[in-house]
């Protein structure tokens, strides 16, 4: 196994024991805490939370979808009455029509075939303009430092010598 997943697995076996020994924690200190853990559908009762704050930065899509599998599983969950919004897909025109385009190139897990490759990588080097002209300051150079994979060729950012 090479390092990084050596690292990884690591990272997970740690996460995972802290996880149950939190469990075993607040088991004590908070039993009905511990029935929430698990409550059927706990994906649909947890990702419109755990999504909602990523709407501040312009990523609407995976709270939308939340709210979709809310919907979807509403008198599963046990709520009364009818579920308060209806959601069609075309809520989010922009970022729906974004990741539609890119459907026929990648797959969801980043994989991309051969004869589609020059077309996602010039999908995410568009992306990646665009969304650099907004960026200022730290978050501009995170980013830009996070997706310099997508970089043009002779894009002047290769130098560092961009500076906003």
């Amino acid at each position: 196994m090479r390092h990084e997943q050596q690292d990884e697995i690591k990272q997970k076996k740690f996460k995972s024991t802290q996880y149950q020994l939190y469990l075993l924690e607040i088991k004590e200190r908070n039993p009905l805490l511990v029935k929430a853990f698990y409550l059927d559908h706990g994906m649909a009762r947890r990702l419109p939370i755990e999504t909602a704050r990523n709407t501040w930065d312009d990523d609407i899509v995976s709270f939308h979808e939340a709210l979709i599998n809310v919907e979807r599983h509403w008198k599963e969950l046990g709520i009364q009455g009818e579920f308060p919004y209806h959601f069609t897909h075309s809520v989010d025109a922009k970022g729906w029509n974004e990741a539609k385009s890119i459907e026929g190139l990648m797959k969801r897990d980043g994989w991309t075939y051969p004869d589609t490759f020059d077309a996602a990588f010039n999908f995410f080097s568009e992306l990646r303009e665009r969304s650099l002209k907004n960026m200022r300051g730290e978050e501009r150079r995170a980013f830009d430092r996070q997706t310099r994979w997508a970089r043009k060729q002779g894009d002047s950012r290769a130098s560092g010598t961009s500076q906003h």
